[in-house]
């Protein structure tokens, strides 16, 4: 009798609560980077002007004249005495940040969305491959007739050479890893003309359409898992 797969076991509760925390943690982590406040406006919570009910009249004042000995006279007017520096680096930082942080949390929502789902290390390694694909032959399509021909190849040359060098990193990577895989007994490689000739084998011995049912269901199953590298 042909030993049974052995089917890895669930989280136990303890593991699955430690699981969630971490996502939850991570969330929190990369959510930190942002700094919008509930209104959707860059909000720095270590700035003192970001944090003043006045923010909003000076912005205008400083974006009108650019003048920041003004805006100092404005917020000294409402019993806010900060420093040229601290209003200069609050004008110049942080006033139309606000675009920046929307798309900076668009991005953040979009890599937590992904992470949720579990994905392999081997799965990471063939969508960089696909996407350094679809940027070599994106590269190698540019045209613009503004820039001259041999400007137009450099750039082409250029950018070639690195995403070539960054795949063949990754194949490397890969093919170590495929290695790697094979010597702990994860992965195992079959001929496919051998594969496919011990099932016909497997059929020419069959004596009854139940047994060819089953060899043919097992083929199929094998089929469905198995993988080409």
């Amino acid at each position: 009798m042909s030993e049974s797969l052995s089917v890895p076991a669930p989280p136990t509760k303890k593991q699955a609560v430690a699981i969630v925390s971490s996502d939850l943690a991570v969330e929190e982590f990369l959510r930190r980077m942002i700094n919008l406040s509930d209104a959707g406006v860059f909000h720095d919570p270590q700035c003192p002007i970001c944090r003043s009910t006045h923010r909003s009249a000076s912005e205008k004042d400083w974006l009108q004249h650019r003048n920041a000995e003004q805006v100092r006279q404005y917020f000294l007017d409402k019993g806010e005495p900060f420093t040229i520096p601290v209003i200069k680096n609050h004008m110049e930082a942080h006033v139309d940040q606000s675009q920046v942080e929307l798309r900076k949390r668009e991005y953040i929502d979009r890599i937590i969305s992904l992470s949720r789902k579990p994905v392999t290390t081997m799965e990471r390694l063939e969508i960089a491959l696909a996407a350094i694909q679809e940027r070599l032959v994106a590269v190698n399509a540019i045209e613009d007739p503004s820039v001259p021909s041999s400007q137009v190849e450099k750039i082409k040359a250029d950018a070639t050479c690195k995403l070539t060098s960054a795949m063949n990193s990754l194949l490397e990577l890969r093919a170590e890893m495929l290695g790697e895989l094979k010597q702990n007994g994860e992965v195992f490689t079959v001929d496919k003309r051998a594969f496919a000739s011990a099932f016909e084998k497997l059929l020419l011995e069959c004596l009854t359409n139940e047994e060819k049912l089953v060899v043919n269901k097992v083929f199929t199953e094998l089929s469905k898992i198995s993988k080409e590298y």
